[in-house]
C-alpha cells in the first residue's frame, strides 16, 4: 500500500485560517450592526476596563482591528477539527467560517430591531418624562438621563411614523408643551426638518401658519434665542 501523506496542520497553509482573515477584513463595514467584534476575546474585557481607559475605546479599537487576525485562527480551528473527523472539503470550510460573520450579524439586526420597537413602545412616556425643571433649578444626572432618552425617542419616532401630518401634530404638541424640557421641545421642532421634503403644499402652509402662531413670550434668555431660531429655521425650508 502506497505511504499516506501527513497533511500538515500549518496554519499559514489551510484554506480555513486564510477564508477567517478575509472575512474578518471584509466584515469591517458591518461591525457596528453585527457586534461582530464582540468574537475577539479582547472585547469581553471592555466592560472591566471602561472606568480606566476611557470607556473601553482603547480595547474596543483593538478588539475591531485585530479581528482579521483572530478570525484567522478560528478559521484554521474550524479546517483543522474537519480535517481530523475526514470532513474537509472547500465547500463546507468556507460555509463553516462564513457562518462566524452571518450569525452575528442576523443576531445584531434582530436585536437592533428588538431595541427600536421596545424605544418606540415607550417613546411616549419617555418623553413626558422629562419634565422641564422651575427657573434656577440645577439639572442632576438623572434629569440629564431623561431628557436623552425622550430625545432618542423622538427620533424612534421619526424614523418609524410614514404618516406625516399625524407626525407633525405630534412634534408641535410636544414643542408646544410647556412642562416637557426645553431641550426634547427643540429635538422635536428640529425632527420635523427631515419631514419637510414628504409634506404636500396643504402640510406644509399647515405648519407655516403653527410656526407662526408659536408662543415663545414665556421663554427668556437662550431657551428664548434657541426657540425662536429653531423655527425661523424651520420657515425657511418650508419657504423653500
Amino acid at each position: 500500500m502506497p505511504q499516506e501523506i501527513k497533511k500538515s496542520y500549518n496554519p499559514f497553509k489551510m484554506l480555513g485560517s486564510w477564508a477567517g482573515f478575509a472575512l474578518g477584513i471584509v466584515s469591517f463595514p458591518a461591525w457596528e450592526s453585527s457586534k461582530i467584534f464582540l468574537l475577539n476575546p479582547i472585547s469581553w474585557v471592555i466592560p472591566f476596563v471602561g472606568d480606566f481607559f476611557s470607556y473601553g475605546l482603547l480595547f474596543y479599537v483593538i478588539a475591531l482591528f485585530t479581528l482579521p487576525v483572530v478570525f484567522f485562527v478560528y478559521g484554521w480551528i474550524i479546517h483543522a477539527v474537519l480535517r481530523k473527523i475526514g470532513r474537509e472539503n472547500p465547500g463546507v470550510i468556507i460555509i463553516l467560517v462564513s457562518m462566524l460573520v452571518i450569525l452575528p450579524t442576523v443576531y445584531g439586526l434582530i436585536k437592533d430591531q428588538q431595541t427600536f420597537q421596545a424605544a418606540l413602545k415607550s417613546a411616549d412616556s419617555d418623553i413626558h418624562a422629562a419634565k422641564a425643571l422651575p427657573e434656577g433649578t440645577q439639572r442632576t444626572g438623572e434629569d440629564f438621563r431623561r431628557e436623552s432618552v425622550a430625545m432618542n425617542a423622538i427620533m424612534v419616532m421619526a424614523k418609524a411614523e410614514t404618516d406625516v401630518a399625524s407626525f407633525m401634530d405630534k412634534m408641535m404638541s410636544i414643542a408646544r408643551n410647556e412642562s416637557i424640557a426645553i431641550d426634547v421641545r427643540l429635538t422635536a421642532l428640529d425632527s420635523l426638518s427631515s419631514k419637510v421634503s414628504a409634506m404636500s403644499s396643504d402640510q406644509k402652509k399647515n405648519l407655516s401658519d403653527q410656526l407662526v402662531s408659536f408662543d415663545t413670550s414665556y421663554l427668556s434668555g437662550a431657551d428664548k434665542e434657541r426657540m425662536v431660531g429653531r423655527i425661523t429655521n424651520l420657515q425657511k425650508l418650508l419657504a423653500q
